[in-house]
């Protein structure tokens, strides 16, 4: 028999292929300590400018793509500047533009001037703007409690390793199901409970890959200790 094993995008996402849209549609972004770390910028704050660009919006066809994805035609960006009232990761000034999709697209943020957001932004090497949109998790003020809790807890975070975590949907095998985590020539295991939940703490950064029974392999990366890496859901099946 073949051996497969996939993932399935609806309430979570892998690590390499967090938020990004794929073929035009978005997957749903991960926890905030996930996200965060990912995100080249992290900030609240309040919408003082709006304006229509001439240029389309660009996405990266990957995280670890350094060329943006061609966007679907039509699909042109707005540039919003924020006052910053708190600078979470990689913003220092009191004032910042962000770029995102126009209004009518399912990737679109509709950002209203004098309205409080908390952005999640990105900057890539061959575009030297911040972006964002509606696959990643920002999000209107009144919305985002668990994110300004988690943003705001790091600063005296004791945290001293992080959480890989996850859940296989559907399995060959039998529950608990054995995973298996492995960074260089360290390794764990552990076992899902009833519902298919596992997760691993404690962890240091790095690349770690999660291994199921079918030998199928999915990488997670550990960016801070204070952050986690979300993975799955997982269908770890015989075909």
């Amino acid at each position: 028999m073949k051996k497969a094993a996939s993932l399935i995008i609806i309430a979570g996402l892998l690590v390499v292929l967090a938020v990004q849209p794929i073929s035009g549609i978005c997957i749903t972004p991960g926890p905030p300590c996930h996200e965060f770390w990912r995100a080249s910028a992290v900030f609240a704050g309040r919408v003082i400018s709006v304006t229509e660009d001439t240029e389309k919006w660009p996405w990266p066809s990957s995280v670890n793509s350094k060329e943006p994805y061609k966007p679907p035609d039509g699909l042109s960006a707005v540039h919003a500047v924020f006052e910053v009232s708190e600078p979470f990761r990689g913003v220092s000034e009191s004032k910042i533009e962000v770029r995102g999709p126009k209004i009518s697209s399912e990737h679109s943020i509709d950002f209203r001037v004098g309205q409080e957001y908390i952005v999640y932004a990105y900057r890539y090497q061959s575009r030297p703007y911040l972006s964002t949109s509606a696959c990643r998790r920002t999000s209107r003020i009144e919305n985002a409690a668990e994110d300004l809790a988690y943003a705001r807890s790091l600063a005296t975070s004791t945290a001293t390793g992080a959480r890989i975590f996850g859940k296989v949907v559907r399995s060959t095998y039998p529950r608990p199901i054995q995973i298996s985590l492995r960074l260089g020539e360290k390794s764990w295991k552990t076992q899902t409970n009833a519902e298919g939940d596992f997760e691993f703490t404690g962890m240091s950064v790095g690349d770690y890959q999660v291994l199921l029974p079918s030998g199928a392999q999915f990488p997670a990366r550990v960016l801070d200790v204070r952050g986690c890496a979300c993975v799955g859901p997982i269908a770890d099946e015989l075909d």
